[in-house]
């Protein structure tokens, strides 16, 4: 019985203090921190868009649907995370395609990549995910043709990492 109680206290304390995990981290630790989370090969912002000029590229924004519906990259293909089908987004993806895929900071995205390259997909996760993006002056759209500067924070704890752009919630 004390073991359990020593557990749960434990359990409580690490979900108290888990939004001050990052509070000393620069930007790149919690960058990396994510990226290592999973075994996804990482792709940097520069590098994406320089390769958004070829035909096989696909953009899957892992991101829930109102963080979406705030600002994208353009052209991404809105897959989400919580209600993500493997399946529906297999059928999305042509022949000889490479997958990108981003979240806010590159968790969300690290789990589909790791996913849709274990499906056989040759695919990458966008480092830092759109906040990397945004900081780094990138274009973001509100559907795909209108620029905008708004991009959804996700919350508080996470939206200070955005240096650039404006942040809503």
């Amino acid at each position: 019985m004390r073991y359990f109680i020593k557990l749960l206290l434990l359990c409580i304390l690490s979900m108290v203090f888990r939004p001050f995990a990052f509070a000393n981290d620069s930007f790149e630790d919690m960058a990396n921190k994510m990226a290592n989370s999973f075994d996804a090969p990482r792709i940097s912002a520069k590098k994406l868009q320089q390769l958004m000029r070829n035909d096989n590229i696909i953009i899957f924004d892992t991101r829930e649907k109102e963080e979406f519906d705030v600002s994208h990259i353009k052209n991404a293909i809105y897959v989400g995370y919580d209600d993500f089908d493997l399946d529906k987004a297999l059928q999305q993806i042509k022949k000889g395609s490479v997958v990108i895929s981003y979240c806010s900071v590159g968790y969300r995205s690290g789990d589909i990549t790791q996913q849709l390259k274990e499906s056989d997909i040759e695919a990458y996760n966008l480092y830092g995910g759109l906040f990397n993006w945004s900081n780094h002056n990138k274009p973001l759209f509100s559907g795909n043709k209108t620029k905008t500067i708004n991009i959804h924070g996700y919350d508080k704890q996470w939206g200070k990492w955005l240096t650039k752009g404006n942040v809503v919630y």
